[in-house]
């Protein structure tokens, strides 16, 4: 399948550290002129579904600045595009939780707003996890670790606790390499 849209032109209208605004002069699939701007991020991301010997997940409980609330999610953040997406996600675990792996496992990767972004989001399962004391929590924004059951998992989704896209598709994605039923 090919893409029909064409860029016409493309200028950078903001830049930081992390991502890069696009405002490109666009012809649509329908031959219309138009504008499309595009989030562009400095490599893709990974996010990790932790998972102890009791089948209970890791789940950060963070302070986004753009949401009025904590929001409970999985572990996770970007990479830049020459870091190893496992050592990207080694890192970042044990950044948000303190936590290391001896078993890892990448189930995929998915575009979490392909609407307006380019990033690619990698998931890996990590097991055989081991409690270290070193972490980043508060500069994170971490207010505490949480673990859940696996099987609680989906009812906190169902029922709105959980709310954060990348976090349901990640966990989804687990389950299914898993065979664990979601119900």
């Amino acid at each position: 399948m090919t893409n029909t849209w064409k860029t016409l032109t493309s200028k950078i209208v903001y830049k930081n550290s992390w991502i890069t605004v696009h405002e490109d002069q666009v012809k649509r699939p329908n031959g219309e002129k138009g504008m499309y701007a595009v989030v562009r991020t400095n490599g893709p991301s990974v996010i990790i579904v932790a998972i102890n010997e009791n089948n209970e997940v890791y789940f950060i409980k963070i302070d986004r600045y753009t949401t009025p609330k904590l929001s409970l999610e999985l572990p996770g953040g970007g990479t830049d595009k020459k870091e190893i997406l496992l050592h990207a996600a080694q890192r970042e675990l044990q950044e948000e939780t303190g936590l290391t792996a001896k078993k890892w496992t990448e189930v995929g990767s998915v575009q979490p707003m392909n609407g307006i972004t380019d990033e690619v989001m990698h998931v890996f399962i990590a097991q055989d996890l081991v409690q270290t004391p070193q972490d980043q929590q508060a500069e994170e924004g971490i207010a505490r670790i949480q673990k859940i059951p696996l099987q609680e998992v989906a009812s906190l989704i169902k029922s709105g606790s959980i709310t954060d896209s990348q976090t349901i598709t990640a966990f989804t994605l687990a389950c299914l390499h898993l065979g664990v039923s979601i119900k």
